[in-house]
């Protein structure tokens, strides 16, 4: 065993001891990454298993009262999330040595990168449900920061990341959601708890359909109609940025049968597919933010803003039934 591997093992088995989940058995690092900090642990206590995922973290990043009850709630409804174990003592974490660690079930399942009709309802059907499950909680997510002034000063300081036409076309995209947010009608949308990155990465399914949902960390306040029209971003488009009218549908359809949209969500809903593809491209934007060369090349990212932007993806209310 390398020097790595040995001090790897040992944070591990002083994380786990203060779990009631028995002794480590293997392990091995949950990405390839070398900055990565998370692990899949396999631990026994008896004739009792035990995979998990063990994720080392910085103080600041600890997860938060909201986050640790959002995560439980979710459980208590039966949604396929991972909730935070608690340790002997109660706590959310533990404290090693190092740093500080959660550990949450290893969920089963794989990712997705063809989704078929069944399984882009059954993404649906799961955030309806997650939606109604975090909706009367008795505390708040943080507001999505996608806000009207982060727009304004994402634009500021990107826009030299970009060829002229593409800055022109990021200034206007900018401002129509900036309308689009401003407007009184659109704030008395439905709201409450939001993954905000419902995209195929973050799903996993098995034969027999979704058995996990990934990456809640950035969930935040925000409009319920935001996480259909990110999800359909993902899962519904094509090649040139487009919704498929089809995939859409299953999956508005799919939430629709949990969960009835409004007619002003359905109305609504292609803004809001120009607004999470607007923030998941900024997103993007952001990680070469420090890069010396400018950022050139379109993506499906960039294509899905720029189509969005022409033209309008409307759906007849009277389908999702």
């Amino acid at each position: 065993m390398s020097a790595v591997a040995q001090s790897a093992n040992h944070e591990l088995e002083q994380a786990l001891a203060h779990y009631d989940i028995g002794e480590l058995i293997d392990f091995e690092p949950a990405k390839p990454e070398p900055d990565n900090h998370s692990y899949h642990a396999h631990t026994r206590q008896g004739e009792r298993e035990f995979r998990v995922t063990l994720t080392f973290v910085e103080p600041p990043a600890l997860p938060t009262g909201a986050y640790v009850s959002l995560l439980d709630r979710c459980a208590a409804a039966g949604l396929p999330v991972a909730p935070i174990l608690r340790t002997k003592k109660g706590l959310p974490y533990a404290t090693t040595s190092s740093l500080p660690a959660f550990v949450v079930p290893r969920l089963s399942g794989r990712i997705t990168y063809n989704p078929t009709e069944r399984q882009i309802r059954a993404l649906g059907r799961f955030a309806a449900r997650f939606h109604l499950a975090t909706a009367s909680a008795e505390y708040l997510m943080p507001d999505h920061p996608g806000t009207v002034s982060w727009l304004r000063g994402q634009e500021q300081s990107l826009r030299g990341l970009m060829p002229f036409a593409c800055a022109d076309m990021f200034v206007e995209a900018a401002r129509c959601v900036r309308s689009l947010l401003r407007r009184h009608d659109v704030n008395e949308l439905p709201s409450g708890a939001i993954h905000t990155r419902l995209a195929r990465a973050n799903a996993l399914f098995n034969e027999a359909g979704l058995t996990g949902v990934l990456n809640l960390d950035q969930a935040a306040q925000g409009f319920l109609i935001y996480d259909l029209a990110a999800a359909a971003n993902d899962w519904c488009n094509d090649a040139s940025g487009a919704l498929n009218p089809e995939r859409t549908l299953w999956l508005l359809q799919g939430y629709h049968a949990i969960r009835p949209l409004t007619h002003q969500e359905v109305w609504f809903f292609s803004g809001f597919a120009l607004y999470a593809a607007l923030n998941a491209w900024v997103a993007q934007l952001s990680q070469v933010s420090t890069a010396t060369e400018p950022f050139k090349n379109p993506d499906e990212l960039e294509a899905a803003v720029r189509h969005h932007l022409g033209h309008t993806f409307y759906i007849d209310h009277r389908l999702l039934a």
